[in-house]
């Protein structure tokens, strides 16, 4: 062989080499690597829980006083779950926010001007002008889902 790989390995490892890069700027691309699950439409909790709580109290038997008890106990854990949720979108949306910068720039970097033009212009057109143009910032401090892209 002398030293010189086959064409046929070299084809083979340069399409592995252009398949692997796809894939990554894909997920680059997508921003995440990650399905994400549709957000389900937001039902006002009054309207969910009494539901399911009926249903949980018609299977239990439960007597009058048990299930005001209960209802008494979920909501006072309902209070404390909604703090948490608030208190952790509190830390994970400014980080979020920062991964997804960093990712964009990261990928500028290895890009021509050119393409770092279109590759604004691509996401301004999936997820609308960047967040400081239009509004200075957002009463919570946070960033919307909505800017998720890489």
């Amino acid at each position: 062989m002398g030293g010189h790989a086959s064409p046929r390995l070299v084809s083979l490892v340069l399409l592995g080499l252009v398949l692997a890069t796809g894939f990554l700027m894909g997920m680059a691309w997508d921003g995440t690597g990650i399905p994400q699950v549709a957000e389900q439409p937001a039902v006002p909790p009054d309207e969910a829980e009494p539901e399911r709580r009926t249903r949980l109290v018609d299977q239990l038997g439960l007597a009058e006083t048990q299930r005001v008890e209960v209802e008494r106990i979920i909501e006072h854990y309902r209070v404390q779950m909604k703090a948490l949720d608030e208190e952790f979108q509190e830390v994970y949306r400014p980080r979020r926010s920062e991964l997804i910068r960093v990712t964009r720039d990261s990928i500028k970097a290895v890009l021509n001007p050119n393409q770092v033009m279109l590759y604004d212009s691509l996401l301004e057109a999936r997820y609308g002008p960047p967040r400081s143009e239009v509004r200075p910032s957002d009463e919570r401090g946070d960033a919307s889902d909505s800017d998720s892209g890489a």
